[in-house]
């Protein structure tokens, strides 16, 4: 599924979930546990002091250890860094590469969580931003937005690998809408909306057979509204939400917002979005 998962490490609640939600996924794969220490590497005397970056730094030993004691065959190791989160963590983000940090990484109140930014920058890899608490024995399905973009062919991929690994259900949700403007130009538009229903349909089943030809038996699901607000929708009980992010450059996403961003501030389920290439 990925070459590398990196999970983005601050010592707080939120960023245990992630850690160990991510252990869960890493079959084999090396995982790098990663601490950002704000500002600059300090100097040896700095270092020594209570609540220094060497304290932060035992901590995450300690928390560590005990992950590879429960899990001898894991294949994981840790870094400590300085400087901003969104950018050290972004310089792990590679094709094939799976960061994965809790909803309210790093202190973030905002609805610009770190996972949110992160998940909105260019570059390709993906980000997967875990809800703090969730009880995952309640939860069944992965589910996986499709549109018909290179963002939503790799998250089909990502969404059978996971039903594969989980054993759980996999449903292809592609949601259309009729534009709006077409109330208002045409008095009789219901042949133009059929044609439009038939093209939406054609992509949903696209979808269906990219799943069908990597070996998984998808359900799908044409829905018609808003993007963000039925996704949600559907994967309200799910293990998993998979979507991509595309479209528009890194301002117009900050100012205008995103499908992805949306679902990533009401947070349904864990979910991963695959970010955009350069």
């Amino acid at each position: 599924m990925f070459d590398k998962i990196v999970v983005g490490w601050d010592d707080t609640p939120s960023a245990r979930d992630a850690l160990h939600w991510a252990v869960d996924r890493t079959d084999g794969v090396p995982l790098v546990v990663v601490q950002v220490m704000p500002g600059r590497e300090q100097s040896g005397e700095q270092r020594g002091a209570e609540g220094s970056p060497a304290e932060a730094r035992i901590g995450l030993m300690e928390v560590t250890d005990e992950v590879r004691e429960a899990n001898p065959e894991l294949r994981l190791t840790t870094a400590t860094v300085h400087g901003d989160p969104l950018r050290e963590l972004d310089d792990y983000l590679t094709k094939g590469t799976l960061i994965v940090v809790g909803a309210a990484s790093h202190g973030r109140s905002s609805r610009w969580t770190l996972g949110s930014r992160l998940a909105g920058r260019p570059g390709g890899g993906s980000v997967a931003v875990i809800p703090e608490g969730l009880d995952r024995s309640a939860r069944s399905g992965i589910v996986v937005g499709v549109d018909g973009s290179a963002a939503s062919l790799e998250a089909i991929g990502i969404g059978v690998d996971e039903a594969a690994r989980s054993g759980e259900p996999l449903t292809l949700v592609h949601v259309w809408r009729v534009p709006t403007e077409w109330q208002s130009v045409y008095d009789d538009y219901a042949e133009d909306v059929a044609v439009v229903q038939d093209m939406h349909r054609q992509i949903l089943d696209d979808a269906l057979d990219i799943a069908a030809s990597r070996g998984a038996a998808a359900e799908g699901r044409l829905e018609e509204g808003g993007a963000a607000a039925e996704l949600i929708f559907a994967a309200k009980d799910a293990s998993l939400l998979v979507v991509g992010s595309h479209g528009r450059n890194w301002v117009g996403r900050f100012l205008i917002g995103s499908v992805s961003h949306d679902v990533l501030v009401s947070m349904p389920s864990p979910t991963i979005v695959v970010r955009p290439g350069e």
